[in-house]
């Protein structure tokens, strides 16, 4: 009795073990398809200036989301991005030592994947010169970013209060340690009364995602 079941045991095993070798014939091992990179959610920020001040400069933190005090702004690197009326500038190039610098998109939201390829990256430089009031001659000593000055926003002086009008596009500013930020701006318009006129330019940005 022993011996049959041992048999029945013996048989079982190999009817097993050949099944289970034309099972391994007719699926081979499919190779691992690796996973698709995915990104990081876009975390959107938004803030507001005020850029009418004739004689300064408002320096603004991205990391911070706020206006920041600079006394040195050519070795601060506490800064990303500055604004006076219609100028900017980068904590970059001429303006600073960081690794800021601009440039364009034909995007009109902030979005998550941003082809980087091909763009042309602007630093800071002197020469053309900033107005510190509606009738004095530019100051050329004070740099500022071409790209975006006179182009993110505009103003026309031939009447007054200058209208304003705002770009529509989205724009990418190298941070001082050189971080890709989306920058556009929601509104620009001149408030409060014509003693006391703010220019409050409120606008959104975003750390571009970095893939996992």
């Amino acid at each position: 009795m022993k011996q049959r079941k041992s048999l029945f045991l013996v048989c079982l095993l190999v009817v097993l073990s050949m099944a289970a070798c034309q099972k391994s014939d007719k699926e081979p091992n499919k190779p691992e398809v690796p996973s698709t990179p995915t990104l990081t959610e876009l975390k959107k920020q938004s803030s507001e200036v005020n850029v009418f001040k004739w004689d300064n400069w408002i320096y603004f933190s991205f990391k911070q989301n706020k206006v920041v005090e600079v006394t040195t702004p050519k070795t601060d690197k506490g800064w990303d991005i500055a604004f006076h009326i219609s100028d900017f500038k980068t904590n970059g190039g001429e303006a600073g030592s960081g690794q800021g610098a601009a440039a364009k998109t034909d995007l009109s939201e902030l979005a998550t994947v941003v082809k980087l390829e091909g763009l042309e990256w602007v630093t800071d430089k002197t020469g053309v010169g900033i107005k510190k009031g509606m009738m004095a001659p530019a100051d050329k000593t004070e740099p500022k970013n071409l790209c975006l000055s006179d182009a993110v926003i505009k103003y026309d002086i031939s009447t007054m209060p200058p209208p304003i009008a705002a770009s529509k596009n989205v724009w990418l500013i190298k941070d001082a340690e050189g971080k890709v930020v989306e920058f556009k701006v929601i509104s620009c318009a001149w408030d409060g009364p014509s003693d006391k006129k703010t220019l409050p330019l409120k606008f959104e940005y975003a750390y571009l995602p970095e893939v996992k």
